[in-house]
């Protein structure tokens, strides 16, 4: 992943972790970025997304791709869950996949900010994400 000399990152790389996907799809099924989140099979898909990664030799810092949760969720509790659900996931792949992953930045709803504040605490403490 080294050309000429230089690492090449990207640091805003959206993905979309399985069981988040799955979840928000089951859960509020044609919501807002569904259909392009279905086109865009890198954003789920990790076979696709290391054949990209390798053809462009690029490492991807993981952040959580749209919709923002309080566009989909109506319920702050609700979307907390989901939101820790990614934070989970994405700490996951981050540590599977330190060479392809070599950070994640968790994801927080607006409609609850103590919470999100809560949830940003432990996804830096215990996940050992970013931010």
């Amino acid at each position: 992943m080294v050309h000429w000399g230089f690492l090449k990152v990207d640091i805003a790389a959206h993905i979309l972790p399985p069981r988040y996907k799955k979840t928000l799809d089951e859960a509020f099924p044609g919501h807002i970025q569904q259909d392009i989140n279905e086109r865009v099979r890198g954003l789920w898909d990790l076979d696709e997304r290391f054949r990209i990664m390798d053809r462009y030799e690029v490492m991807h810092v993981l952040t959580l791709s749209r919709p923002p949760l309080e566009e989909v969720v109506e319920d702050p509790k609700r979307a907390i869950e989901l939101a820790k659900m990614a934070n989970d996931e994405i700490a996951e792949l981050v540590f599977k996949y330190p060479d392809r992953f070599p950070a994640g930045v968790a994801t927080v709803v607006l409609t609850d900010v103590d919470a999100s504040l809560k949830e940003l605490e432990r996804a830096i403490r215990d996940l050992n994400l970013r931010g």
